[in-house]
């Protein structure tokens, strides 16, 4: 839903993985075509960076932690939702500062030993850094996005 509604804004959304192709999510529910792999993203090349997931695939990969503290660091967007929302922190972005996850108590252990500050919401905004707790979330969180994105 958040591409979605990012795309319904007027914003061109690029899909990336590490590999090319189409892919299916848990159940084959959800399917995707990967646009580039994460590998070839230049940070400059976008306004930010949307981390999804109800996997822990992304947790601690290097080339996602850095490409969080690049996007970061140019004070571009850096979102996550569900479980990926612990990656922000682990990419050492969040040390203070609020962010939820999704409610699975290792997911909130991991987000605190990184730093951050575990909130029970819906979403979260911390400066340039938006993480939402999961599915049920999904249309604020593409909202937040927007929003953010828009200014």
């Amino acid at each position: 839903m958040p591409k979605e509604i990012l795309a319904k804004a007027g914003f061109l959304v690029v899909t990336a993985s590490t590999v090319p192709g189409d892919l299916s999510g848990k159940k084959n529910l959800t399917t995707a075509h990967v646009d580039i792999t994460l590998d070839k993203v230049n940070s400059a090349d976008y306004q930010g960076l949307m981390i999804v997931g109800g996997q822990r695939t992304f947790w601690y990969d290097e080339t996602v932690l850095r490409l969080c503290r690049e996007f970061h660091a140019a004070g571009k967007l850096v979102a996550a939702i569900c479980i990926s929302g612990a990656i922000p922190a682990q990419a050492g972005l969040l040390r203070g500062r609020e962010c939820t996850v999704f409610p699975d108590p290792a997911a909130i252990e991991d987000i605190q030993k990184n730093g951050a500050v575990y909130v029970h919401q819906p979403v979260v905004v911390s400066g340039n850094i938006i993480t939402a707790d999961g599915p049920a979330a999904a249309e604020e969180f593409g909202q937040a996005l927007v929003e953010f994105l828009s200014r």
